[in-house]
């Protein structure tokens, strides 16, 4: 059952609104199911991964807890609501997993058959209905679950005179990835609209993924990620130390947005141009600045991958993302062959972003006690691929470009006392405009350098749509000075 801080509900109802079912109320709506599968077994290499990150941010969990927020259309009761979401935890067996460890200390997953999870229906009051939705949504993300008891969904309704207008979710890190959190929103709208959904259709669960990777297949997957590690490990290794090192600010550690059109569309153009993903002209640009700004001759991210390759995965909801090292050149002639590096170094961590992490985690660390192969990365580049609609090279002008660079936006949203990063990239949007989330460490990198090896990134991809360039001169043309 969800549990509510008093002086959040009450902050609310200062504003209006605030939760119905408050912490001395017996909730009156739960999601329920019974008569499902029951089973156990090892974790997937997914959510093993997502296991050995949460141990390293504990007692903290919560900062890594996953939402859903689903506005909801007109003519859809509360009841009808619940009890959508009980076919969706009944279809899908992670959404009623938990997680413990056995007596040899190893973690495994939990089905279970029957179940019920308190919904928490929140009052809009004179909030509008997206305020409303965002305070709902901080509150159950403000508390981690407890992974051996706690059923893994916190379920929230904002409604208003009784009628529901936004659903929110909330899930611990195992649970979900971020391709499962669209299918969520997307099932959820299609069991709302009537749409029929073939339940007799075979679905893959998690614990059907772990089965896979026991098996020979799988091992022999692993075993050739576990090549393609050991290479990309021994090129990073061989990286000196950077020449410039910043000595932080206070607070260390911070987070911020940069939302850009002309950098969105810039990328698509020329990738289409030289026949490459959007992610890779990304990459590309981000990767040759901070490789200025440091001083390195290389720069070895680690990309984080859906891991979605095997038949019956594009569906599936769970935790399969993993990622592998990339390692880049920065220092090739031109801007156009560093891209065309950073596609196929892309294309080469995706293919083998699937492996144990009790082997990768040897690789990295060694054989003493086992920790998460992800700590050994101070760049980490998460990018899920997305395609921009109607988008034409020949429509997009330059000067168009640069003067939609005017427009775009850089800001710090907030700072974190603890973290376990140096430099976190997420491209949350990236179709006809981009928002690209920076967490970083200030002992990595200053809050000014990564502000403008961002606009120096958007400056640099808007140049060459016109032609090649050569990598001595982008220093010149983004404003990023070398290491000092």
């Amino acid at each position: 059952m969800v549990s509510w801080h008093k002086d959040l509900g009450d902050a609310m109802r200062q504003e209006g609104g605030g939760p119905i079912d408050g912490p001395d109320q017996t909730p009156e709506h739960f999601v329920q199911f019974t008569g499902c599968t029951a089973r156990s077994g090892e974790l997937s290499w997914g959510q093993r991964w997502s296991w050995d990150i949460l141990r390293e941010v504990a007692p903290d969990e919560e900062r890594l807890n996953l939402w859903s927020c689903v506005p909801i259309g007109k003519g859809h009761t509360v009841d009808e609501l619940v009890t959508v979401l009980g076919e969706m935890v009944a279809a899908h067996e992670t959404l009623r997993t938990t997680f413990r460890l056995t007596v040899k200390g190893a973690p495994e997953q939990v089905v279970h058959s029957e179940g019920c999870i308190a919904v928490t229906l929140w009052e809009a009051g004179d909030s509008e209905p997206d305020d409303a939705a965002d305070a709902l949504q901080r509150g159950l993300l403000a508390e981690r679950f407890d992974l051996e008891h706690d059923l893994p969904m916190r379920v929230g309704i904002v409604i208003r005179a009784g009628i529901p207008e936004f659903l929110v979710a909330v899930f611990p890190n195992p649970v979900l990835d971020g391709v499962s959190l669209q299918l969520f929103a997307v099932e959820l709208r299609a069991r709302l609209a009537g749409k029929l959904l073939d339940e007799t259709a075979p679905r893959l669960q998690p614990l059907d993924q772990s089965a896979y990777e026991a098996s020979r297949p799988g091992r022999t997957v692993s075993l050739a990620s576990c090549q393609y590690w050991a290479g990309e490990l021994a090129k990073i290794r061989d990286l000196p130390e950077p020449a410039w090192q910043p000595d932080g600010e206070k607070p260390r550690f911070w987070y911020g947005v940069f939302r850009s059109t002309a950098l969105a569309q810039a990328a698509h153009v020329l990738a289409m141009r030289l026949k490459v993903p959007a992610s890779a002209v990304l990459l590309a640009g981000l990767a040759a600045l901070l490789g200025l700004r440091k001083g390195l001759p290389g720069c070895g991210p680690f990309v984080v991958t859906s891991n979605r390759h095997r038949s019956g995965m594009g569906s599936a909801f769970g935790r399969f993302v993993q990622g592998a090292p990339a390692y880049l050149d920065v220092n090739p002639e031109t801007f156009d062959e560093l891209v065309r590096f950073a596609s196929r170094g892309l294309l080469q961590a995706i293919k083998h972003g699937q492996a144990d992490p009790l082997a990768l985690s040897r690789l990295v660390h060694g054989d003493g006690i086992h920790r998460g192969a992800h700590l050994a990365f101070p760049v980490v580049f998460d990018y899920y691929r997305q395609i921009p609609g109607g988008l034409s090279a020949a429509e997009v002008e330059i000067g168009r470009l640069r003067q939609a660079a005017t427009q775009s936006t850089f800001g710090w949203l907030g700072t974190a006392e603890r973290e376990n990063m140096r430099l976190y990239i997420k491209a949350q949007r990236f179709t006809e405009d981009a928002e690209i989330a920076f967490w970083i460490d200030t002992q990595y990198i200053s809050r000014a350098d990564l502000a403008g090896i961002a606009l120096g990134a958007e400056r640099l991809i808007i140049e060459a749509v016109a032609g090649p360039i050569a990598m001595a001169r982008v220093g010149a043309i983004t404003g990023v000075s070398g290491a000092r």
